[in-house]
């Protein structure tokens, strides 16, 4: 018998964060190659921390514990096959076909920490890393795997931090991973060299037991980096990246604009929703439009454009607005100066329309005065 590292207080909040993580990326429909393969990674690691959570005996001899250390085998391999995916492209065969052959490596590894167990149970003894029969054949199904799989990964992560092309988040990302594998790796290779030294520590109790923790707190860490793409996934279809909160400024703009010269509103498509970038183009586009058709509405400005204001273009452009709407004729046949200054890049052009839609609401209560 043996008492877990860690309590419950600790593992049953971690279990529940790495559910509720899964849900979403299963929900918010991340449906690509690579995120399917992280979301069957996320699937083994819950229930590796359930079948920690719920061993009944507590014991080293329970099925339910050597099924978690099957499903932690699973993981390393899952990961080790995520990692070529990433590398040689999610998309081709090969990298499907080497996932499905980890997988079952794993599969096989837990048969052989189960049949070891059943084989201990009858003459009690512990299933554990040691010189025993059933602790050797543990060690070779379970040891020894996961350290050559957790090294083989700390290599591959360091390779790409090393990346010239690698941005910020990806080498923190790498960081955090070659930080995890490097937690499992040592680990792993400490009680081999326990093992073959025969250093005993007892008050640190079985050496099974303590990667129990080693995992918890890995599984914690990479359930945290599969939820960055869940965070800002709904952050942007809540509207708060930057091309939401843009087109939530320019709407106002857009909206009195396009009701005014309706004709130049772009189709959007019916088959797939637009994102807030493509919504933000199509945004600046009409707007631009829409001022081009104003253009001859507007009252005459003999301005140079070095001289040209928000707000006197606002309240003019107010007046065109309402004089199209009402069918008044142009003011004038030429829109030339007429319009916003002409930006060079997109940069601009958003800084010069979102400088218009910042005055535009007051511009617009003075549509009676100006009328």
């Amino acid at each position: 018998m043996f008492a877990s590292p860690l309590p419950g207080v600790i593992g049953w909040p971690v279990t529940g964060y790495v559910a509720v993580v899964l849900c979403a990326r299963i929900a918010l429909g991340r449906t690509g190659d690579l995120d399917r393969l992280f979301n069957r990674l996320g699937m083994w690691s819950l229930l590796a921390l359930l079948l920690y959570r719920c061993a009944p005996a507590r014991s080293l001899t329970d099925p339910v514990h050597q099924l978690a250390l099957g499903c932690v085998i699973v993981m390393l391999m899952c990961c080790y096959a995520i990692v070529r995916a990433w590398e040689d492209g999610a998309d081709s065969p090969a990298a499907l076909r080497r996932y499905r052959v980890c997988v079952g490596i794993g599969l096989g590894l837990t048969c052989v920490v189960l049949l070891a167990g059943r084989c201990a149970r009858p003459r009690g003894v512990p299933v554990d890393l040691g010189p025993t029969g059933p602790g050797l054949v543990v060690t070779a199904a379970f040891g020894v795997p996961l350290t050559v799989a957790g090294w083989v990964l700390i290599r591959n992560w360091i390779r790409e931090f090393r990346l010239a092309e690698s941005s910020f988040g990806g080498k923190f990302v790498c960081s955090c991973l070659i930080a995890a594998n490097l937690i499992v790796s040592v680990v792993a290779t400490l009680s081999g060299v326990q093992l073959v030294t025969g250093w005993s520590r007892p008050d640190l109790g079985p050496q099974l037991v303590r990667f129990e923790m080693v995992t918890t707190f890995c599984t914690f860490v990479t359930t945290t980096l599969a939820a960055i793409p869940v965070v800002v996934t709904l952050i942007t279809r809540a509207g708060l990246d930057r091309n939401g909160r843009v087109c939530r400024r320019l709407w106002p703009l857009w909206r009195d604009l396009t009701a005014a010269v309706p004709e130049i509103v772009l189709t959007p498509p019916v088959d797939t929703p637009l994102n807030a970038e493509a919504r933000l183009l199509r945004m600046t586009v009409e707007i631009r439009d829409a001022l081009l058709h104003l253009g001859p509405y507007l009252p005459a400005d003999t301005r140079p454009e070095s001289d040209w204001r928000p707000a006197d273009y606002a309240r003019g452009l107010s007046y065109a607005t309402k004089s199209r709407m009402a069918g008044l004729p142009p003011v004038a046949a030429d829109d030339a100066s007429r319009s916003v200054p002409i930006a060079h890049d997109f940069d601009t052009e958003l800084r010069l329309l979102t400088g218009l839609a910042k005055v535009w609401p007051q511009s617009a209560q003075h549509r009676v005065a100006i009328r």
